[in-house]
Protein backbone atom coordinates (compact mmCIF):
# COMPACT_ATOMS: atom_id res chain seq x y z
CA UNK A 1 0.00 0.00 0.00
CA UNK A 2 1.18 3.40 -0.80
CA UNK A 3 2.30 5.74 1.97
CA UNK A 4 1.15 9.28 2.45
CA UNK A 5 3.41 12.24 3.46
CA UNK A 6 2.28 15.65 3.59
CA UNK A 7 4.81 18.42 2.61
CA UNK A 8 4.17 21.67 3.44
CA UNK A 9 6.50 24.75 1.71
CA UNK A 10 6.31 28.20 2.28
CA UNK A 11 4.84 29.92 -0.79
CA UNK A 12 3.84 26.47 -2.65
CA UNK A 13 0.40 24.70 -2.24
CA UNK A 14 0.48 21.81 0.06
CA UNK A 15 1.31 18.52 -1.16
CA UNK A 16 0.52 14.75 -0.28
CA UNK A 17 3.21 12.72 -1.38
CA UNK A 18 2.33 8.87 -1.94
CA UNK A 19 5.36 6.75 -1.61
CA UNK A 20 5.40 2.92 -2.47
CA UNK A 21 7.66 0.78 -1.84
CA UNK A 22 9.14 -2.67 -3.57
CA UNK A 23 12.19 -4.08 -2.53
CA UNK A 24 15.30 -4.84 -4.74
CA UNK A 25 18.52 -6.31 -4.79
CA UNK A 26 21.02 -5.23 -7.54
CA UNK A 27 18.68 -3.72 -10.14
CA UNK A 28 15.71 -1.28 -10.72
CA UNK A 29 12.10 -2.97 -11.55
CA UNK A 30 11.87 -2.85 -15.07
CA UNK A 31 9.24 -0.25 -14.60
CA UNK A 32 7.50 2.34 -11.90
CA UNK A 33 4.52 0.60 -10.09
CA UNK A 34 1.10 1.92 -11.67
CA UNK A 35 -0.14 5.26 -9.29
CA UNK A 36 -2.95 4.45 -7.29
CA UNK A 37 -6.41 5.47 -8.46
CA UNK A 38 -6.67 9.24 -8.62
CA UNK A 39 -3.09 10.22 -8.10
CA UNK A 40 -0.67 11.56 -11.03
CA UNK A 41 2.72 11.27 -11.42
CA UNK A 42 4.76 14.06 -11.91
CA UNK A 43 7.97 13.39 -14.47
CA UNK A 44 10.77 14.24 -12.85
CA UNK A 45 9.64 13.34 -9.64
CA UNK A 46 10.70 9.50 -9.39
CA UNK A 47 12.70 9.38 -6.32
CA UNK A 48 12.96 11.71 -3.39
CA UNK A 49 15.56 13.80 -4.41
CA UNK A 50 13.18 15.83 -6.65
CA UNK A 51 15.82 15.70 -10.02
CA UNK A 52 16.46 13.42 -12.42
CA UNK A 53 15.05 11.66 -15.12
CA UNK A 54 11.04 11.39 -15.37
CA UNK A 55 8.75 8.84 -13.24
CA UNK A 56 9.40 6.49 -16.08
CA UNK A 57 12.56 6.23 -16.34
CA UNK A 58 14.11 4.58 -12.57
CA UNK A 59 18.11 5.55 -11.59
CA UNK A 60 20.12 3.23 -11.69
CA UNK A 61 20.38 3.69 -7.53
CA UNK A 62 16.76 4.06 -6.02
CA UNK A 63 17.11 2.10 -3.00
CA UNK A 64 19.78 5.10 -1.98
CA UNK A 65 17.57 7.88 -2.10
CA UNK A 66 14.79 6.21 -1.18
CA UNK A 67 16.07 4.81 1.86
CA UNK A 68 17.23 8.35 2.61
CA UNK A 69 14.60 10.19 2.41
CA UNK A 70 11.68 7.41 3.35
CA UNK A 71 13.47 5.83 6.25
CA UNK A 72 15.95 8.54 7.24
CA UNK A 73 14.68 11.96 5.70
CA UNK A 74 16.80 14.39 7.48
CA UNK A 75 19.88 13.25 5.26
CA UNK A 76 18.93 15.34 2.51
CA UNK A 77 19.84 18.77 2.86
CA UNK A 78 16.21 21.33 3.18
CA UNK A 79 14.02 18.32 4.35
CA UNK A 80 12.80 18.20 7.72
CA UNK A 81 10.94 15.12 9.25
CA UNK A 82 8.69 14.45 12.44
CA UNK A 83 8.61 10.47 11.34
CA UNK A 84 5.32 10.98 9.91
CA UNK A 85 5.26 14.22 7.56
CA UNK A 86 8.09 15.88 4.94
CA UNK A 87 8.80 19.36 5.56
CA UNK A 88 10.62 21.54 2.75
CA UNK A 89 12.40 24.24 4.50
CA UNK A 90 13.03 27.63 2.62
CA UNK A 91 10.96 29.68 0.05
CA UNK A 92 10.72 26.47 -1.95
CA UNK A 93 12.75 23.79 -3.20
CA UNK A 94 16.21 24.92 -4.48
CA UNK A 95 17.02 21.90 -6.35
CA UNK A 96 14.07 21.88 -8.67
CA UNK A 97 15.79 25.18 -9.91
CA UNK A 98 15.79 24.17 -13.75
CA UNK A 99 15.37 20.37 -13.89
CA UNK A 100 12.43 19.21 -15.56
CA UNK A 101 10.91 18.70 -12.30
CA UNK A 102 10.87 22.38 -11.31
CA UNK A 103 9.29 23.35 -14.67
CA UNK A 104 6.58 20.73 -13.59
CA UNK A 105 6.11 22.13 -10.49
CA UNK A 106 5.76 25.71 -11.23
CA UNK A 107 3.52 24.77 -14.26
CA UNK A 108 1.05 22.77 -11.50
CA UNK A 109 1.30 25.49 -9.41
CA UNK A 110 0.29 27.81 -11.09
CA UNK A 111 -2.86 26.34 -13.11
CA UNK A 112 -0.69 26.31 -16.26
CA UNK A 113 -0.49 22.59 -17.66
CA UNK A 114 -1.22 20.17 -20.42
CA UNK A 115 -1.32 17.32 -18.01
CA UNK A 116 -4.31 15.31 -17.05
CA UNK A 117 -5.57 15.82 -13.98
CA UNK A 118 -6.28 18.23 -10.85
CA UNK A 119 -4.65 21.30 -11.33
CA UNK A 120 -2.84 21.30 -7.95
CA UNK A 121 0.32 19.57 -6.04
CA UNK A 122 -1.85 17.42 -3.93
CA UNK A 123 -1.88 14.30 -4.87
CA UNK A 124 1.49 13.53 -6.41
CA UNK A 125 2.60 10.18 -6.54
CA UNK A 126 6.38 9.45 -6.09
CA UNK A 127 7.52 5.72 -7.19
CA UNK A 128 10.90 4.62 -4.92
CA UNK A 129 12.69 1.58 -4.17
CA UNK A 130 13.73 0.53 -0.42
CA UNK A 131 16.75 -2.18 0.13
CA UNK A 132 15.68 -5.43 1.08
CA UNK A 133 16.11 -6.04 4.16
CA UNK A 134 19.35 -8.51 3.24
CA UNK A 135 20.84 -5.26 1.59
CA UNK A 136 23.31 -2.90 2.98
CA UNK A 137 24.53 0.43 2.54
CA UNK A 138 27.69 0.55 3.81
CA UNK A 139 28.69 3.71 4.21
CA UNK A 140 25.10 4.93 5.18
CA UNK A 141 24.63 3.02 8.71
CA UNK A 142 25.27 3.44 12.24
CA UNK A 143 27.50 0.26 13.24
CA UNK A 144 27.70 0.31 16.82
CA UNK A 145 28.96 -3.51 17.42
CA UNK A 146 31.69 -4.43 19.88
CA UNK A 147 34.20 -5.10 16.85
CA UNK A 148 34.68 -5.21 14.12
CA UNK A 149 33.99 -1.91 14.02
CA UNK A 150 33.18 0.88 11.60
CA UNK A 151 36.15 1.96 9.39
CA UNK A 152 37.63 5.33 8.30
CA UNK A 153 37.36 6.08 4.59
CA UNK A 154 41.55 7.07 4.89
CA UNK A 155 41.84 3.52 6.11
CA UNK A 156 40.05 2.02 3.57
CA UNK A 157 41.78 3.56 0.78
CA UNK A 158 45.26 2.47 2.10
CA UNK A 159 44.22 -0.80 0.98
CA UNK A 160 43.46 -0.17 -2.60
CA UNK A 161 46.99 0.47 -3.00
CA UNK A 162 48.50 -1.52 -5.91
CA UNK A 163 50.66 -4.70 -4.44
CA UNK A 164 54.00 -4.36 -3.16
CA UNK A 165 56.90 -6.77 -2.64
CA UNK A 166 56.62 -7.69 0.70
CA UNK A 167 60.79 -7.51 1.18
CA UNK A 168 61.15 -4.33 -0.46
CA UNK A 169 62.69 -1.16 1.05
CA UNK A 170 59.08 0.52 0.31
CA UNK A 171 57.38 -2.09 2.65
CA UNK A 172 59.96 -2.21 5.36
CA UNK A 173 59.65 1.54 5.83
CA UNK A 174 55.92 0.65 6.03
CA UNK A 175 56.63 -1.85 9.20
CA UNK A 176 59.44 0.51 10.44
CA UNK A 177 56.54 2.82 11.27
CA UNK A 178 53.68 0.63 11.93
CA UNK A 179 56.16 -0.53 14.60
CA UNK A 180 57.01 2.75 16.53
CA UNK A 181 53.50 3.21 16.41
CA UNK A 182 52.40 0.53 18.11
CA UNK A 183 55.03 1.50 20.81
CA UNK A 184 53.45 4.07 21.11
CA UNK A 185 49.59 2.62 21.23
CA UNK A 186 51.25 0.19 23.49
CA UNK A 187 52.73 2.74 25.63
CA UNK A 188 55.63 1.03 26.47
CA UNK A 189 58.91 1.01 24.92
CA UNK A 190 59.40 -2.68 24.48
CA UNK A 191 59.91 -4.94 21.23
CA UNK A 192 56.69 -5.40 19.23
CA UNK A 193 55.80 -8.15 16.62
CA UNK A 194 52.72 -8.21 14.21
CA UNK A 195 51.01 -11.63 13.23
CA UNK A 196 48.87 -12.08 10.39
CA UNK A 197 46.09 -13.42 12.04
CA UNK A 198 42.96 -11.92 14.08
CA UNK A 199 43.71 -11.79 18.53
CA UNK A 200 43.36 -15.16 18.70
CA UNK A 201 46.15 -15.91 16.99
CA UNK A 202 48.24 -13.80 19.05
CA UNK A 203 46.71 -15.28 22.02
CA UNK A 204 47.32 -18.88 20.79
CA UNK A 205 51.15 -17.60 19.81
CA UNK A 206 51.41 -15.83 23.36
CA UNK A 207 50.52 -19.24 25.13
CA UNK A 208 52.05 -21.84 23.34
CA UNK A 209 55.48 -19.19 23.53
CA UNK A 210 55.37 -19.20 27.16
CA UNK A 211 53.40 -22.75 27.92
CA UNK A 212 55.15 -26.27 27.06
CA UNK A 213 52.69 -29.52 28.06
CA UNK A 214 53.96 -30.04 31.21
CA UNK A 215 53.56 -26.54 32.62
CA UNK A 216 50.63 -25.46 34.36
CA UNK A 217 49.52 -22.05 33.21
CA UNK A 218 46.37 -20.47 35.42
CA UNK A 219 43.59 -18.92 33.10
CA UNK A 220 40.63 -16.67 34.43
CA UNK A 221 37.38 -16.93 33.30
CA UNK A 222 34.35 -14.74 33.33
CA UNK A 223 32.99 -14.55 30.26
CA UNK A 224 33.66 -15.85 26.66
CA UNK A 225 37.17 -14.56 25.67
CA UNK A 226 38.37 -15.92 29.32
CA UNK A 227 36.77 -19.23 27.99
CA UNK A 228 38.72 -18.85 25.38
CA UNK A 229 42.39 -18.75 27.05
CA UNK A 230 41.49 -21.61 28.46
CA UNK A 231 40.46 -23.36 25.56
CA UNK A 232 43.74 -22.43 23.94
CA UNK A 233 45.52 -23.29 27.36
CA UNK A 234 44.56 -27.06 27.18
CA UNK A 235 45.34 -27.72 23.94
CA UNK A 236 49.17 -26.93 24.33
CA UNK A 237 49.51 -27.10 28.28
CA UNK A 238 48.38 -28.40 31.91
CA UNK A 239 46.24 -25.61 32.76
CA UNK A 240 43.65 -24.71 35.76
CA UNK A 241 40.70 -22.54 35.26
CA UNK A 242 39.79 -20.38 37.75
CA UNK A 243 35.88 -18.78 36.86
CA UNK A 244 33.12 -16.27 38.19
CA UNK A 245 29.92 -15.61 37.43
CA UNK A 246 29.54 -13.85 33.83
CA UNK A 247 29.83 -10.02 34.79
CA UNK A 248 31.12 -10.44 38.26
CA UNK A 249 34.33 -9.98 39.17
CA UNK A 250 37.06 -12.86 40.48
CA UNK A 251 37.71 -14.09 44.01
CA UNK A 252 40.84 -12.69 44.01
CA UNK A 253 41.83 -14.12 47.56
CA UNK A 254 41.25 -17.39 45.45
CA UNK A 255 43.39 -16.30 42.84
CA UNK A 256 46.65 -15.25 45.51
CA UNK A 257 45.64 -18.55 46.91
CA UNK A 258 46.26 -20.74 43.57
CA UNK A 259 49.31 -18.63 43.24
CA UNK A 260 50.81 -19.63 46.46
CA UNK A 261 51.31 -22.94 45.42
CA UNK A 262 54.14 -22.57 43.18
CA UNK A 263 53.10 -24.62 40.25
CA UNK A 264 52.37 -22.30 37.82
CA UNK A 265 54.11 -20.78 35.00
CA UNK A 266 52.31 -18.34 33.77
CA UNK A 267 48.61 -16.72 34.47
CA UNK A 268 46.30 -15.50 31.24
CA UNK A 269 43.95 -13.02 31.63
CA UNK A 270 41.58 -11.34 29.32
CA UNK A 271 41.40 -7.21 30.69
CA UNK A 272 38.08 -6.26 28.96
CA UNK A 273 35.49 -8.79 28.36
CA UNK A 274 33.47 -7.25 25.82
CA UNK A 275 31.57 -10.29 26.13
CA UNK A 276 30.02 -9.08 28.99
CA UNK A 277 31.21 -5.20 28.93
CA UNK A 278 33.28 -5.34 31.60
CA UNK A 279 36.99 -4.64 32.64
CA UNK A 280 38.69 -7.03 34.95
CA UNK A 281 41.22 -5.92 37.84
CA UNK A 282 44.29 -5.66 35.25
CA UNK A 283 46.52 -3.97 37.93
CA UNK A 284 45.68 -6.13 40.92
CA UNK A 285 46.06 -9.73 38.93
CA UNK A 286 49.97 -8.48 38.10
CA UNK A 287 50.35 -7.84 41.10
CA UNK A 288 49.73 -11.23 42.43
CA UNK A 289 51.92 -12.53 39.34
CA UNK A 290 54.86 -10.38 40.24
CA UNK A 291 54.65 -11.62 43.99
CA UNK A 292 54.79 -15.23 42.80
CA UNK A 293 57.17 -14.98 39.69
CA UNK A 294 54.95 -16.08 37.25
CA UNK A 295 54.24 -14.46 33.82
CA UNK A 296 51.89 -12.58 33.07
CA UNK A 297 49.84 -12.91 29.50
CA UNK A 298 47.26 -9.92 29.13
CA UNK A 299 44.65 -10.23 26.62
CA UNK A 300 43.98 -6.26 25.66
CA UNK A 301 42.16 -7.43 22.47
CA UNK A 302 39.71 -4.70 23.39
CA UNK A 303 41.25 -2.24 25.83
CA UNK A 304 44.63 -1.51 24.12
CA UNK A 305 43.87 1.92 22.59
CA UNK A 306 40.79 2.55 24.36
CA UNK A 307 41.41 2.46 27.70
CA UNK A 308 44.45 2.94 29.67
CA UNK A 309 46.80 0.04 29.37
CA UNK A 310 50.73 0.25 30.51
CA UNK A 311 52.17 -3.04 30.55
CA UNK A 312 54.69 -2.11 32.42
CA UNK A 313 53.01 -0.45 35.43
CA UNK A 314 50.38 -3.80 35.42
CA UNK A 315 53.12 -5.64 35.38
CA UNK A 316 52.09 -7.61 32.10
CA UNK A 317 54.84 -9.67 30.07
CA UNK A 318 52.73 -10.23 27.42
CA UNK A 319 49.98 -7.64 25.86
CA UNK A 320 47.84 -8.29 22.86
CA UNK A 321 46.01 -6.40 20.40
CA UNK A 322 43.87 -6.58 17.93
CA UNK A 323 42.96 -4.21 14.82
CA UNK A 324 39.26 -4.20 14.25
CA UNK A 325 38.71 -3.02 17.80
CA UNK A 326 39.60 0.34 19.42
CA UNK A 327 41.45 2.12 16.41
CA UNK A 328 39.11 0.96 14.22
CA UNK A 329 41.09 -0.76 11.85
CA UNK A 330 40.27 -3.99 9.44
CA UNK A 331 39.90 -7.31 10.70
CA UNK A 332 42.54 -9.75 10.89
CA UNK A 333 45.77 -8.46 12.30
CA UNK A 334 46.97 -8.49 15.98
CA UNK A 335 49.87 -7.64 17.58
CA UNK A 336 52.15 -8.67 20.73
CA UNK A 337 53.91 -6.31 23.11
CA UNK A 338 56.63 -8.80 25.05
CA UNK A 339 58.74 -7.75 27.87
CA UNK A 340 62.87 -8.53 27.89
CA UNK A 341 61.77 -11.64 30.48
CA UNK A 342 58.80 -12.96 28.43
CA UNK A 343 61.71 -12.68 25.33
CA UNK A 344 64.17 -14.61 27.02
CA UNK A 345 61.63 -17.19 28.27
CA UNK A 346 59.79 -18.04 24.91
CA UNK A 347 60.01 -21.54 23.52
CA UNK A 348 61.12 -21.79 20.08
CA UNK A 349 59.71 -25.55 19.68
CA UNK A 350 56.29 -25.62 20.53
CA UNK A 351 55.01 -23.83 16.98
CA UNK A 352 56.25 -23.23 13.58
CA UNK A 353 54.02 -20.44 12.17
CA UNK A 354 52.89 -18.87 15.56
CA UNK A 355 56.36 -18.55 17.18
CA UNK A 356 56.56 -15.52 18.67
CA UNK A 357 59.81 -15.44 19.46
CA UNK A 358 60.74 -15.49 15.60
CA UNK A 359 58.00 -13.03 15.10
CA UNK A 360 59.76 -10.54 17.65
CA UNK A 361 63.06 -11.31 16.68
CA UNK A 362 62.80 -10.39 12.97
CA UNK A 363 61.03 -7.55 13.57
CA UNK A 364 63.52 -6.12 15.80
CA UNK A 365 66.86 -6.80 14.04
CA UNK A 366 65.22 -6.10 10.26
CA UNK A 367 61.77 -4.79 10.71
CA UNK A 368 60.56 -7.01 8.90
CA UNK A 369 57.69 -10.48 9.53
CA UNK A 370 59.53 -13.80 9.16
CA UNK A 371 56.59 -15.37 6.65
CA UNK A 372 54.49 -13.40 4.51
CA UNK A 373 52.54 -10.85 5.98
CA UNK A 374 48.81 -9.25 5.14
CA UNK A 375 50.32 -6.49 3.18
CA UNK A 376 47.66 -4.22 2.78
CA UNK A 377 46.25 -4.94 6.15
CA UNK A 378 49.05 -3.63 7.61
CA UNK A 379 49.39 -0.79 5.40
CA UNK A 380 45.35 0.03 6.69
CA UNK A 381 46.62 -0.90 10.04
CA UNK A 382 48.96 2.09 9.65
CA UNK A 383 46.81 4.55 8.85
CA UNK A 384 44.58 4.08 11.22
CA UNK A 385 47.51 3.71 14.03
CA UNK A 386 48.29 7.74 12.49
CA UNK A 387 44.97 8.43 13.12
CA UNK A 388 45.03 7.35 16.53
CA UNK A 389 48.39 9.96 17.09
CA UNK A 390 46.81 12.77 15.11
CA UNK A 391 43.70 12.65 17.72
CA UNK A 392 45.76 11.75 20.57
CA UNK A 393 45.69 8.67 22.41
CA UNK A 394 44.68 9.58 25.30
CA UNK A 395 42.29 12.32 23.93
CA UNK A 396 41.07 8.88 22.43
CA UNK A 397 40.49 7.13 25.43
CA UNK A 398 38.76 10.35 27.68
CA UNK A 399 36.00 9.84 24.12
CA UNK A 400 35.32 6.61 24.92
CA UNK A 401 35.24 6.90 28.71
CA UNK A 402 32.83 10.02 27.62
CA UNK A 403 30.53 8.02 25.67
CA UNK A 404 30.65 5.15 28.09
CA UNK A 405 29.33 7.42 31.11
CA UNK A 406 26.58 8.80 28.56
CA UNK A 407 25.78 4.98 27.19
CA UNK A 408 24.97 3.99 30.35
CA UNK A 409 22.96 7.18 31.66
CA UNK A 410 20.59 7.02 28.49
CA UNK A 411 20.34 3.54 29.09
CA UNK A 412 18.85 4.32 33.02
CA UNK A 413 17.01 6.66 31.70
CA UNK A 414 15.14 4.13 29.41
CA UNK A 415 14.57 2.11 32.71
CA UNK A 416 16.78 -0.02 31.14
CA UNK A 417 19.86 -2.29 33.40
CA UNK A 418 23.37 -3.22 33.29
CA UNK A 419 24.50 -6.55 32.61
CA UNK A 420 27.72 -6.47 34.43
CA UNK A 421 28.68 -5.28 37.84
CA UNK A 422 28.74 -1.77 37.13
CA UNK A 423 31.76 -1.12 39.16
CA UNK A 424 33.84 -2.98 36.63
CA UNK A 425 31.76 -1.61 33.64
CA UNK A 426 33.73 -1.57 30.30
CA UNK A 427 34.09 1.92 28.48
CA UNK A 428 34.79 0.28 24.88
CA UNK A 429 31.20 -1.19 24.81
CA UNK A 430 27.99 -1.57 27.20
CA UNK A 431 25.93 -4.47 27.82
CA UNK A 432 22.15 -4.28 28.58
CA UNK A 433 19.85 -6.25 29.55
CA UNK A 434 16.24 -7.36 28.05
CA UNK A 435 13.20 -6.03 29.15
CA UNK A 436 10.73 -8.56 29.79
CA UNK A 437 9.01 -9.11 26.63
CA UNK A 438 11.05 -7.94 24.04
CA UNK A 439 12.80 -10.66 21.62
CA UNK A 440 16.52 -10.11 20.81
CA UNK A 441 16.10 -11.12 16.99
CA UNK A 442 13.02 -8.99 16.28
CA UNK A 443 14.46 -5.71 18.21
CA UNK A 444 17.97 -5.96 16.58
CA UNK A 445 16.07 -6.47 13.39
CA UNK A 446 13.58 -3.25 13.73
CA UNK A 447 16.99 -1.56 14.50
CA UNK A 448 18.25 -2.02 11.51
CA UNK A 449 15.50 -2.30 8.90
CA UNK A 450 13.69 0.77 10.25
CA UNK A 451 16.50 3.20 11.59
CA UNK A 452 19.67 1.92 9.84
CA UNK A 453 21.39 1.20 13.54
CA UNK A 454 23.47 -2.12 13.96
CA UNK A 455 24.00 -3.19 16.94
CA UNK A 456 25.48 -6.54 19.03
CA UNK A 457 23.45 -9.75 20.85
CA UNK A 458 24.80 -11.89 23.55
CA UNK A 459 26.63 -14.99 22.99
CA UNK A 460 27.11 -18.55 24.44
CA UNK A 461 23.70 -18.81 27.69
CA UNK A 462 23.07 -15.13 27.61
CA UNK A 463 22.80 -14.98 23.98
CA UNK A 464 18.97 -13.18 24.04
CA UNK A 465 18.69 -11.92 26.83
CA UNK A 466 21.63 -8.78 26.20
CA UNK A 467 22.03 -6.58 23.52
CA UNK A 468 25.42 -4.50 23.98
CA UNK A 469 26.17 -0.96 22.06
CA UNK A 470 30.20 -0.82 21.34
CA UNK A 471 31.56 3.02 21.34
CA UNK A 472 34.92 2.57 20.33
CA UNK A 473 36.88 3.37 17.51
CA UNK A 474 35.68 6.33 14.80
CA UNK A 475 32.62 6.37 16.79
CA UNK A 476 31.26 9.68 16.73
CA UNK A 477 28.46 11.45 19.29
CA UNK A 478 25.65 11.55 16.70
CA UNK A 479 26.10 7.98 16.50
CA UNK A 480 25.39 7.16 19.95
CA UNK A 481 22.74 10.14 19.80
CA UNK A 482 20.87 7.96 16.67
CA UNK A 483 21.47 4.65 18.30
CA UNK A 484 19.30 5.76 21.77
CA UNK A 485 16.82 7.37 18.91
CA UNK A 486 15.89 4.53 17.59
CA UNK A 487 15.90 2.58 21.09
Amino acid sequence: MPRRFHMSTPGWPSVDLYVTTRCHHLAPPASPPASPAGVRTVPGWSTPCFSGPPASHWPSRPGRHAERAVRRPGALPGIRSDGMSLTVCGGGPPTLAGSRAGREHRRLASGHSHHRGPRSLNNLYIPVSIPACDTMDMMDNVFMLAGPVKIHPRVLREMSHPSIAHRSPEFTEVLEETRDLLKYLFQADREVAIISGSGTAALEASIVGLAGREDRILTLENGKFGERLGEIARVYSNPKVISAEWGRHFDLERVAAELETGEYRAVALCHNETSTAMTNDAAEIGRLARKHDVLYILDGITSVGGLDVRPEELGADIVIFGSQKCIAAPSGLSAVSVSDRALDDLYTDTSYYLNLKKHVIRMRDTAQTPFTPAIHLIMALREALRMVREEGLENRIARFAAMADATRAAAKGLGLTLFPDERYASNTCTAINYPEGLGDREFRQTLWERYGVIIAGAQAHIKGNVFRIGHMGIVKWTDLLATFGAI
